[in-house]
């Protein structure tokens, strides 16, 4: 980067061709589509950002709605990927997607926020919102907060329900 930090672009590079491969998006690599704010990496698409990686060394991570302008509308598959400095993961509203494994074997994790703006994923699809398996390995979870307006989702004792409560999603 710009600014002499370095980070692991093989993660970004497998976020991308992944990417790329579902969504048929073409991305070139290059400074100019990805941009690290705080231990947070963006990656640039046409009209929005994605995280793709999050190597903040914080108990506390937010994920916010907007970089540069552009709306932050995804998370990526393995994101958080054995980040296991944070403890709470707050995300805003905006953010409709949480890929698979986003937050894989982040073992510290104890609290997450959902906005109402995240969607279900009813199919396990690999870049639709959210699923049991965007959490594997998040052995110390023990709440998830939704937003109340959230069509998709609710929470009960910390637990992860669909909207209608027929299903549990993930169980903290």
């Amino acid at each position: 980067l710009a600014d002499g930090r370095t980070y692991d672009y093989t993660r970004i590079v497998d976020f991308v061709e992944f990417q790329n491969e579902v969504c048929s998006k073409n991305i070139s690599i290059t400074d100019e589509y990805i941009i690290d704010i705080d231990g947070m990496v963006f990656t640039k698409f046409k009209d929005h950002y994605a995280l793709s990686l999050c190597y903040k060394n914080s108990e506390e991570v937010v994920v916010p709605s907007s970089v540069n302008g552009l709306p932050v509308t995804e998370i990526a598959a393995k994101a958080f990927f054995k980040n296991n400095s944070v403890k709470r993961i707050i995300i805003e509203d905006g953010i409709e997607q949480i890929w698979v494994g986003a937050f894989y074997e982040c073992q510290n994790l104890e609290y997450l926020y959902l906005p109402k703006s995240v969607k279900y994923n009813t199919q396990n699809e690999q870049n639709m919102g959210v699923s049991s398996i965007s959490f594997e390995r998040c052995y110390n979870l023990k709440e998830i907060v939704v937003h109340a307006d959230s069509p998709y989702f609710t929470s009960l004792d910390g637990n992860l329900y669909s909207k209608d409560m027929k299903e549990l999603i993930v169980y903290a």
